[in-house]
């Protein structure tokens, strides 16, 4: 026995969209949806991930003032110190984006 879809279906969720527009992509989210609250979360990790940021700069920087006044260096700090930089921008990147209602 198979079962067939009607051509007259008028649910929101058709075969190839998933609830995702048009375009393939989740939509922002209207005004209404994201209350005051939501809002000032949302801006206290965005606070709290900027300071994560900026103390892994410090840290950077550490690694370099201490490269330029001849003590040693691993490769490892410079990764790792780079490496914790580069997850503080993506990490704002993604907050910024959650922020905006994507998903």
């Amino acid at each position: 026995m198979t079962t067939t879809r009607s051509t007259n279906d008028t649910s929101p969720h058709t075969a190839g969209t998933h609830g995702l527009g048009t375009t393939g992509r989740p939509s922002a989210a209207p005004d209404h949806l994201h209350p005051p609250r939501t809002r000032r979360d949302f801006g206290t990790v965005k606070k709290l991930v900027a300071a994560y940021g900026a103390l892994s700069s410090v840290v950077l920087i550490t690694v370099a003032v201490r490269a330029m006044t001849g003590h040693p260096v691993t490769s490892f700090l410079w990764g790792r110190s780079g490496g914790v930089l580069a997850s503080a921008a993506v990490i704002y990147w993604m907050t910024v984006l959650a922020a905006r209602g994507t998903r």
